[in-house]
């Protein structure tokens, strides 16, 4: 309270304490009270006076009547003045009043100097978490900073890890398509037991995948809300073939002009329109947990991967301003579910039913093809588009048979739910109903439901006898009790269902860019070429022109850079879209065209794990160089020796000493060229033979065996003949060394000289 007096108006204080002083004055010692009293008290004595009394009962003058009536009189003024005095100042005679009001004033004075207090003080927290939360993301000393920095790595070391189980998978792959000689050979190089599997590195591809997106997952929320720059890291955390989807400026509520909510559960998805008139939909994952980010990126990954004219397409991928959203974009399909289509007010004609339906079917074979299972085919997942063409959609619970399609996997991934749907709308095979186990056969009954729901719409209605009672035949073919009774996706295509389109359909054509802008004619069936993820068709002619272009001699840094993948004709000025996917290039380049593409991408990989393990060398290399400076005298000549035999004897260089590249590849040929530099050397004694041509001192060499091939020869021959080099150099630089250090030496590289038959 002494805090806040200050803040009180002095004078108003005073005039209240002199008030009271007055009013005491006034009425405790008050003179008009006092005279009352006195006039009373003498009218009690007249009136007590017995001579009084007898002059007025005797009705007689004289002075004793009027001293009465003097009395009475007397009495009567002074109580009316005392009357009159409070009528007049009826507040004045209690001072509490005013005393009250001013104690009022001074407590709202104190009320309101206590909450500006309080809110200094709340202003003060605030400051204070401010700073305490600044000082912890302050670089490297805070705590939040760390967490940061820490998260950050751990995503660093995941993509690492992933791209290196990717690697190995693929190179794994290649290898046991050549032979089992190659095959240990790659999984020795790196460093694999002889026992992996392609099963084993598939397996060691999805934990990598879930680590990353377990990673990514932590960087979004509060630590994305402390350091907005981690939306780049974000981005990086998606599967590698997303990377070119993710958008981190665009946001539901600013990048598009309108939106609506067309469907609430169990993702909500949002039509929505930018300037121009292009129309999306827009799908909302809400990520509470990395779980629900895995669904998300799985989707949108499955519908990627599958690129195809009858499957829904992903234009994009970004986060919601909340940080507990993603969004997939897509094209928005005009005529919307193939129910709503069938029973709305377009009223589409038998045929065009019949054809989405084919191009659903289209869309179906594709999947399984690729070992994906839908999971959950139905009316409702059948869009229809401005053209009237179908297009396979929500692929939140689809299963890619290549990893693994157990009960355990699908009700970890929710499937339970979709498959819950299905028993709801009768599209539930009896098998997965009891095993719970989705196959290509629970598909293809899913999809003879499917026909089922639009039977009447199916079958002709303009009295033409063309095509009636065929899709019962169909729905029959389809929905067996007996999986392996029903039609599978490719075979139902030729059924009578749909060979009779042939005579009432218009052929779908596509416009290949490419064609037009050479001036050549564009128009062509869109089964005879592929369109990029942003929607660029190009012919299987031109396809081959862009693959034969990125093989030249000349554009070998370009076919690096890229991987060995074709990109869209207008990458990257126009169009950012990745690579053409692997299985729609099969479909159509010819054999040559496919073939060498494929061998490239082989010598990309090969050059890429040579750099790896090169970068890995160096990174060995500095560290021996920090443990020579830690040891004494004899323990750097030991580890100067082992560093000589193991970088210099052992391992196949590049004999030229500005060079010293290590030597990997053996391609059957002892006539062998640096990639580093332009030295040609000899692979059975290491001779330097010029910039010019190794095969002249190849086929004469000295210590090329006499069996051996002019120039040619196995790969084990390449490796006896290096072996005999390095145990004929060991020996030699072991006698070199004082007999203490050779011992040292001897059992530090035991397992190596066993190897080469060193004593």
């Amino acid at each position: 309270m002494g805090a806040l007096a200050p803040s009180c108006d002095p004078q108003e204080v005073s005039a209240a304490l002199a008030f009271y002083d007055g009013w005491v004055k006034k009425y405790v010692s008050n003179e008009l009270g006092d005279k009352s009293d006195e006039a009373m008290a003498a009218l009690k004595r007249e009136l007590t006076n017995s001579a009084s009394v007898d002059s007025v009962l005797a009705l007689k003058r004289g002075s004793s009547t009027d001293s009465l009536k003097q009395a009475f009189v007397s009495a009567g003024a002074a109580l009316e003045a005392e009357y009159e005095q409070q009528r007049s100042d009826a507040l004045g005679i209690f001072p509490c009043s005013t005393l009250i009001s001013s104690g009022r004033h001074l407590l709202e004075t104190w009320q309101a100097e206590s909450a500006a207090i309080k809110g200094l003080l709340q202003v003060y927290r605030m400051l204070e978490e401010d700073i305490r939360l600044n000082d912890e993301c302050l670089d490297s000393s805070g705590k939040r900073s760390k967490v940061k920095d820490q998260s950050v790595l751990e995503l660093r070391k995941a993509r690492v890890e992933h791209k290196k189980a990717l690697r190995d998978l693929n190179m794994l792959r290649t290898a046991m398509e050549e032979d089992e000689e190659q095959r240990l050979g790659i999984l020795q190089l790196r460093k694999l037991p002889e026992n992996t599997t392609l099963e084993d590195l598939q397996r060691n591809v999805r934990v990598s995948l879930a680590h990353i997106t377990d990673a990514t997952f932590t960087l979004t929320g509060e630590i994305q809300e402390q350091f907005p720059e981690v939306v780049l890291f974000i981005g990086r955390g998606l599967p590698p073939d997303l990377g070119a989807l993710w958008r981190p400026p665009q946001s539901l509520d600013d990048g598009f002009d309108h939106r609506k909510l067309v469907q609430a559960a169990p993702h909500p998805v949002w039509r929505v329109s930018q300037q121009g008139g292009a129309e999306f939909a827009i799908k909302e994952y809400r990520v509470a947990q990395a779980s629900d980010l895995r669904t998300c990126l799985k989707e949108a990954a499955t519908i990627y991967r599958q690129r195809h004219t009858a499957i829904v397409e992903i234009k994009a991928l970004f986060q919601g301003e909340d940080k507990n959203s993603f969004y997939l974009q897509m094209p928005w399909y005009h005529h919307g579910s193939l129910d709503q289509w069938v029973h709305g007010d377009q009223l589409p004609k038998w045929p065009k039913v019949r054809s989405v339906l084919l191009d659903a079917l289209l869309g179906l074979a594709h999947l399984h093809d690729n070992g994906v299972i839908h999971s959950d085919v139905k009316p409702q997942n059948i869009l229809v588009d401005s053209r009237e063409r179908g297009c396979l959609a929500d692929f939140d619970i689809s299963i890619d048979t290549k990893v693994r399609t157990s009960a355990a996997h699908l009700n970890a991934n929710t499937t339970m739910r979709g498959t819950q749907d299905a028993w709801t709308a009768g599209f539930a095979a009896p098998e997965l109903i009891s095993s719970l186990q989705a196959t290509r056969h629970t598909d293809i009954f899913a999809y003879g439901k499917t026909v089922h729901a639009v039977e009447r719409r199916c079958e002709p209605d303009d009295g033409t006898d063309m095509g009636r009672g065929q899709t019962a035949e169909l729905i029959s073919a389809l929905t067996s009790r007996d999986p392996e009774s029903r039609l599978p996706a490719k075979d139902a295509m030729q059924a009578p269902f749909f060979a009779v389109l042939k005579d009432v359909s218009i052929r779908v054509t596509q416009t290949c860019a490419f064609c037009e802008l050479n001036g050549d004619d564009a128009v062509y069936g869109a089964d005879e070429g592929i369109r990029c993820s942003d929607g660029h068709f190009h012919c299987g002619s031109c396809l081959s022109r862009l693959t034969k272009d990125l093989l030249k001699v000349e554009n070998q840094s370009q076919l690096a850079q890229r991987e060995a993948q074709v990109m869209c004709f207008k990458f990257p000025c126009e169009c950012r879209a990745p690579g053409f996917h692997a299985g729609d290039l099969a479909r159509h380049l010819p054999v040559e065209d496919l073939q060498a593409l494929l061998k490239a991408r082989i010598n990309v990989m090969n050059q890429q794990k040579a750099s790896e393990l090169e970068d890995q060398f160096q990174q060995r290399v500095n560290e021996e160089l920090k443990r020579l400076l830690a040891l004494d005298e004899r323990g750097r000549k030991v580890l100067v020796a082992r560093k000589h035999i193991e970088e210099e004897i052992l391992q196949m260089r590049c004999p030229r000493r500005d060079c010293r590249r290590a030597f990997y590849d053996f391609d059957g040929c002892f006539a062998i060229s640096c990639r580093a530099c332009k030295c040609k050397f000899c692979g059975w004694c290491l001779a330097d033979c010029g910039d010019q041509d190794a095969h002249p001192h190849v086929a004469r060499c000295s210590e090329k065996p006499p069996s051996a091939d002019t120039l040619f020869g196995s790969s084990r021959d390449f490796k006896d003949s290096h072996n005999k080099r390095c145990k004929r150099k060991v020996t030699e630089f072991l006698a070199s060394l004082e007999p203490e250090t050779r011992a040292a030496v001897r059992g530090a590289l035991a397992t190596q000289f066993r190897e080469l038959d060193v004593m």
